[in-house]
């Protein structure tokens, strides 16, 4: 750290930089040069030599103990006070240079600290909180998003001032046109220190005169307001604040030192969301949205990118409905990472479904990947799994390109690994020849497909890993009663989550437990999904992966007719039908099933509490009107039981995807939606080969027989 001096040349005062030590060595040797001056600068003489013998020593020595000691006494207290002079400079300059390293100290550990985090909300609130309390009692952060400006921490030492603080802040959000800070900081792009602020601002900061009273008590002080900036670009704003007194020169100075780290950790942070976000958007794209609606088979799918840099992957699933009711299931990953290894599983996976769709068996679908593999550039190795599963006569089956076997998990057995020919990879060049397999999948089974991030990590090995799943997901299964096992429907996990946003049309889906950012579940319900959850616990995931991974669950149902089975026209009044038999149906009165249209019900002495017969009818009305808006053709509206939950669906030939309701938006479309979220247990859609069935659970007691 430099210090600052002032030196006059010529009568122009001009300011120049001196090093640590080149400052302590000039006061050093001013200080030891002022000492070393002959006595004649002071006014004193030196004695002249005798020249003769008459006076001896004794002479000399009274002289200048009289008149030479008198003429030293000027020369030294000037040499004295020069001294104590140059001691007080030297003493200021040392205190200097330890307040100097106590600011590069503490900017050096806040560089640490904002870079232990690549979320931007994350590093805002590591920004409020490394200024709290060096620089002041309170700081807040904003951040500017186009033409917004949003509150993104707020950390003051008293947490009910820091809540009341949050509360004014969202009475009266800050503007990009304000004449005051942030707005008018981030604008500027120019510090501005406040020693107070006074009643006039106050009142045009907060209209309200009491919540302006309760700011003035708590925020009396002084406020400086320092921009973040980056590459000629204002992320937005620092605000530091003090209950009392003043902010020195040197604290403001190191309040826009840490605000410039702080920009660069910013910029760093949003930089990679934007790179991230574009990367799972395309891996969501590539990736199928939601499951096949094929009877008999519940599909549960979720991917979950790398979270140790590595991000989105190669890793993918598939579920294809196949001509004659069959179904064809494939899981595989390519080698790699990132947008490349991304790219390269978009066009297998699209080969792969053309080949399946063709209706070649696994075992020649593999042997044409294999080729196709050779073709694409770039693309050195993948491993691929892929079955066909007929529901009529249970049968599966299965081919392998070099990769993991799934987990089988029968009604009556302990979960285990199907013992299959591994195969050689994709692209390895050795002709491309594989081998089938065929095994009879009885319902209430299930099989469990995955890649190899659910269960290889750093410090554990793959074996260690298969047998950590198998034997978690067995302990996991031997729950009270058996209520784990396939033979048991069993609904897992409550409701969707909140706000969750997937590809356009999507149902939202809460991840399974341990999900990061940027984990994708695709709709599901009932045991698939319960089951997809159990294999993410008994895996026991670490937080940070280096790998991506894909899962997916398929179980087999038994039979079982439903309980209501109605056709109708794609009008408005289908609407009012649909309450009526779905009414009639639930509290087991006759003729559920009659009403305009073909349909087919069966009386049930199903009793429900009345809530549940109440949310059912409002659901199915909220469903046929979306269906009815967007069908291209009749509607099918089906109610079925499970245990201890009612499915009620909607099957329609749409032409266009579910509207997302967007909070703040003036446009209706969506509120069904909105208001199936809040009260079902969970919902979905599941796309048919001309069209889409929008379903809802919601929980009711078993019926009465």
């Amino acid at each position: 750290m430099s210090g600052i001096r002032l030196r006059q040349v010529q009568g122009v005062t001009e300011s120049y930089e001196e090093t640590p030590m080149q400052s302590r060595l000039g006061a050093e040797s001013r200080a030891a040069a002022l000492i070393r001056r002959p006595a004649r600068l002071f006014g004193a003489r030196s004695s002249p030599s005798p020249s003769d013998g008459s006076r001896g020593e004794r002479g000399q020595r009274g002289e200048r103990s009289g008149r030479g000691e008198a003429e030293h006494r000027p020369g030294l207290a000037w040499l004295t006070g020069g001294a104590r002079r140059a001691g007080r400079a030297l003493g200021r300059r040392r205190a200097a240079e330890r307040v100097a390293l106590e600011h590069l100290a503490f900017l050096d550990d806040a560089g640490v600290v904002l870079s232990t985090s690549l979320d931007p909300d994350l590093v805002a609130d590591l920004i409020a909180s490394l200024a709290v309390p060096r620089l002041g009692a309170g700081s807040v952060v904003f951040l500017r998003e186009g033409e917004e400006i949003r509150l993104a921490a707020l950390v003051h030492q008293n947490p009910s001032v820091q809540a009341l603080l949050r509360t004014m802040a969202a009475d009266k959000p800050a503007t990009l046109t304000d004449p005051y800070p942030p707005g008018s900081v981030i604008r500027a792009a120019e510090t501005w220190y406040l020693p107070r602020i006074d009643r006039r601002l106050a009142a045009r900061m907060l209209p309200d005169p009491a919540m302006r009273r309760r700011f003035l008590e708590v925020v009396s002080g002084p406020v400086v307001s320092v921009p973040l900036g980056v590459g000629g670009r204002v992320l937005g704003a620092l605000i530091v604040f003090r209950s009392d007194g003043q902010i020195p020169t040197g604290d403001i100075t190191l309040t826009e030192q840490l605000a410039r780290r702080a920009a660069l950790a910013l910029d760093n942070a949003e930089r990679y969301q934007r790179q991230r976000d574009s990367a799972l958007t395309l891996q969501r794209s590539l990736l199928l949205a939601h499951p096949p609606a094929v009877p008999g088979v519940e599909i549960a799918m979720e991917y979950r990118p790398g979270t140790a840099g590595t991000e989105v992957g190669g890793d993918l699933y598939d579920a294809i409905p196949l001509p004659g009711g069959r179904l064809g299931v494939a899981i595989g990953d390519v080698m790699g990472h990132g947008l490349r290894a991304a790219a390269l599983m978009g066009q297998l996976r699209a080969a792969l479904r053309a080949y399946a769709l063709e209706g070649w068996g696994p075992a020649e679908v593999l042997a044409r990947l294999d080729r196709v593999v050779e073709l694409l550039p770039g693309l050195q190795l993948a491993t691929c799994l892929y079955l066909v599963y007929d529901p009529e006569t249970h049968r599966a089956v299965v081919a392998n390109a070099g990769h993991l076997p799934p987990l089988l998990v029968s009604p009556d057995e302990e979960p285990d690994y199907l013992l299959l020919d591994p195969g050689l990879p994709l692209g390895v060049g050795e002709g491309g020849v594989y081998s089938e397999s065929a095994f009879t999948l009885l319902p209430g089974s299930a099989l469990v497909l995955f890649t190899d991030g659910l269960v290889e990590a750093r410090g554990r090995t793959l074996s260690d890993g298969l047998d950590r799943l198998r034997d978690g997901l067995t302990e996991s299964l031997r729950g009270p009663s058996g209520s784990g096992r396939p033979g048991h429907q069993q609904l897992g996990r409550g409701e969707p989550a909140p706000g969750w946003e997937g590809p356009a049309g999507q149902a939202p889906c809460r991840p399974g437990p341990g999900a990061g950012p940027g984990a994708v579940a695709a709709p599901s319900h009932g045991y698939a999904r319960d089951l997809l959850d159990r294999c993410l616990t008994a895996a026991a995931l670490p937080a940070r992966t280096d790998d991506d991974t894909a899962l997916l669950v398929m179980t087999t149902q038994r039979a079982r007719p439903p309980l209501l089975e109605l056709q109708l026209p794609a009008e408005a009044g289908s609407a009012g039908r649909a309450r009526e038999a779905l009414g009639r149906a639930l509290t087991g009165s006759a003729g559920a099933g009659t009403g305009a249209g073909t349909g087919a019900g069966r009386g049930v002495a199903l009793v429900p509490g009345p809530g549940a017969v109440d949310d059912a009818v409002l659901l199915v009305s909220e469903v046929v009107t979306n269906a009815v808006k967007h069908a291209r053709s009749d509607l099918v509206l089906r109610a079925e039981l499970g245990a201890g939950s009612l499915r009620v669906s909607v099957e329609d030939r749409a032409g266009e995807d579910l509207p997302a309701h967007r909070v703040g938006s003036d446009d209706d479309s969506g509120w069904g939606l909105t208001v199936i979220d809040s009260l079902a247990r969970d919902w979905g859609v599941e796309t048919t080969g001309d069209g889409k069935i929008v379903w809802f659970d919601l929980a009711v007691p078993e019926p009465v027989p």
